[in-house]
């Protein structure tokens, strides 16, 4: 197979724009694109060295995956095994056990389906994991699985087989794609095969093409080639993270990068730009750069829990992430490249070694729920900390309340609580200390990105304005305020709680009035709450003196929100619960008087943080009827 330097430069852009991505840098606000490209080449590569070995009559099965082998599998797994110590020292219980449960998968090349099934409105964040970026690499084995066997069928059927099949293929897997997409089913569409193979089936049309059409000098190649560049860079620039993806707007950096592969011909500019020595030295090394960038980010995350990063850090995360990449490029994955020293059955008894190595570490830690006895038995109650399971925790008892309807002959009075997780926090704060025990309580969930809001403005542009996107799809099926308001009027009391975005909270009046409550029925508007940057990690050094008087600053939005809500409700009707527990200091205290966690994430409450908040906030003469 010919070595193209052209795809090299494009493997830099791609994985430049995502390493640029992940450090935070807004410029690059769309870089995550880069995988998909990273997606495009490898279908493009891939299925030129299966057809262009079939045609020579060299192909092999065993072979194909030896190759597999020996280009993926050596820096990965010397990049998890450097991770592990920095793991064991630098995460707490609970990140360890996630931590050895993604190594376990990408042994088994499904860590996509491990991220889709551990992503939730609670998991672990995101930038904190450092085998997350593993998720793309398990897109393509899976592919490489399956892809050769099919082809090898399609030998048999002729030879327009195989561009019928991926043609169709590609509309299916892009057609669902767009549906999950309008669907709002986001996490799944992004992280599962189903969903992404459309974009390596890209590039095997693009390997389809060339193999009958080989490049010829022509006056539109050039054109082609920078409208690809155009493309991709416009996907970069100006995608963000509301576009919806992967979605038919996907179409724009994958049929870009296919159009750059196609028509960057030798002398064109967009060649001369790709082939350049800094942009295939950068491609060269794109890989292991890849895998590096991810737990060098997380770990400095985890070291460096306050937001507000110095840029000079990730200026040099990224340097190191390039030196590493060279280093382990030139030391890991060429040597192990070379078929002089490896035969194919020592290949793949290293794969099989390795993966059992990296297992027999991994699976005590999953066992023994990451390990707490690491650390003295009294930082046990903070390292045990897990905002997955107090996650599942703050949302079980609203779960348990959702109905369709009150019961014929409920208690009295009937209560329908009506939010997103703040609302779930309410009803905790109300189980834990016992009260409404009279009460008959219906929930009705609003997820959080969707509006707390009813009346005649259209909330699209509100939340354009702030920042946001509306994926009306999505909340549409997932619940609104509309929905509830044949169940608000068999309510004797309506709550409502949640995350007030500004503009809710300046239209709160027409929602109240779109409720349409008679003057017996009652209505409460519980405010927004934050209790800072939580930490656990870091309060271990503290006496428990020290940890008592902690405090958190909070964002000024919160108070800012609640005082629209405070001007425009009366006050029966509205309880700050920021300010009932944190005064107007804006600062709040971390521990409960008797050294609990009132928050294990900075939102939402602990067991003990929601029975101290209840026994204060239902002081308040809206609640207090209410105990």
């Amino acid at each position: 197979m010919k070595y193209r330097p052209e795809v090299d430069g494009l493997r830099a852009i791609a994985v430049l724009s995502v390493i640029l991505f992940h450090a935070g840098f807004e410029w690059v606000r769309g870089g995550y694109v880069g995988v998909d490209i990273f997606f495009v080449i490898s279908g493009y590569l891939i299925t030129t060295l299966i057809l262009s070995e079939h045609a020579a009559g060299r192909f092999s099965l065993a072979t194909f995956y030896e190759r597999r082998a020996r280009r993926i599998l050596p820096a990965l797994f010397f990049v998890m095994a450097v991770c592990i110590p920095f793991a064991w020292f630098w995460m707490l219980p609970y990140q360890l056990k996630d931590f050895a449960k993604s190594v376990l998968s990408v042994l088994v090349f499904s860590s996509n389906v491990l991220f889709w099934r551990e992503s939730g409105y609670f998991e672990a964040a995101t930038e904190l994991k450092p085998l997350l970026h593993t998720w793309s690499l398990a897109i393509e084995e899976q592919f490489y699985v399956v892809f050769p066997l099919v082809v090898m069928v399609t030998w048999r059927l002729g030879r327009r087989a195989l561009p019928v099949l991926v043609v169709l293929a590609l509309i299916t897997s892009l057609g669902l794609a767009e549906w999950a997409s309008r669907k709002g089913i986001i996490v799944a569409n992004f992280y599962l095969l189903p969903t992404r193979a459309w974009e390596l089936l890209i590039g095997s049309a693009v390997a389809m093409y060339l193999l009958r059409h080989p490049q010829r000098p022509s006056p539109l190649a050039g054109a082609g080639a920078l409208l690809g560049l155009v493309m991709v860079l416009f996907s970069i620039l100006r995608f963000d993270r509301t576009t919806p993806f992967p979605s038919l707007l996907a179409l724009v950096p994958t049929v870009g990068a296919a159009l750059m592969i196609v028509f960057a011909q030798a002398g064109g500019l967009v060649y001369r730009l790709l082939a350049s020595p800094p942009a295939v030295g950068i491609g060269v090394i794109s890989y292991s750069a890849y895998l590096w960038h991810q737990p060098l980010f997380a770990f400095a995350r985890l070291m460096l829990p306050d937001p507000s990063r110095p840029g000079w850090l990730y200026a040099a995360l990224i340097a190191a992430t390039l030196a590493l990449g060279w280093i382990s490029w030139k030391h890991v994955e060429q040597p192990f490249r070379g078929r002089g020293w490896l035969s194919r059955r020592q290949v793949f008894l290293g794969a099989l070694v390795g993966s059992l190595a990296l297992a027999a570490v991994a699976v005590p830690m999953v066992m023994a729920n990451g390990v707490i006895s690491r650390f003295p038995a009294k930082d046990h109650y903070l390292l045990s900390i897990s905002p997955t399971e107090l996650g599942r925790y703050t949302e079980r008892r609203f779960r348990q309340a959702e109905r369709q309807a009150f019961d014929a002959a409920g208690a009295s009075p009937r209560v329908l609580l009506v939010g997103d997780s703040y609302a779930q926090d309410f009803l905790n704060m109300v189980g834990e200390n016992g009260f409404m025990a009279s009460a008959q309580i219906v929930s009705h969930p609003i997820a959080a990105r969707c509006p707390k809001y009813i009346g005649p403005d259209d909330v699209a542009p509100l939340y354009a304005a702030a920042g946001e996107h509306l994926d009306a799809a999505y909340c549409a099926a997932e619940g609104n305020l509309r929905d509830v308001l044949p169940l608000v009027r068999t309510a004797d009391v309506v709550i409502l709680a949640g995350q007030w975005r500004t503009w809710e909270a300046q239209r709160i009046t027409q929602t109240v009035q779109s409720l349409g409550l008679r003057p017996q029925q009652r209505l409460i508007i519980i405010g927004r709450k934050d209790f800072g940057t939580i930490a656990p990690l870091s309060y271990l050094a503290n006496t428990e003196a020290q940890r008592l008087a902690l405090t958190n600053q909070v964002p000024a939005m919160n108070a800012e929100v609640n005082s629209l809500l405070r001007a425009s409700l009366p006050a029966e009707q509205f309880v700050d619960v920021q300010q009932t527990l944190c005064g107007a200091s804006g600062r709040c205290r971390i521990f409960t008087a008797d050294g609990a966690l009132i928050s294990f994430d900075g939102e939402h409450f602990t067991p003990d943080g929601a029975r101290h908040a209840g026994r204060l906030v239902f002081d308040h003469p809206a609640l207090a009827p209410l105990r």
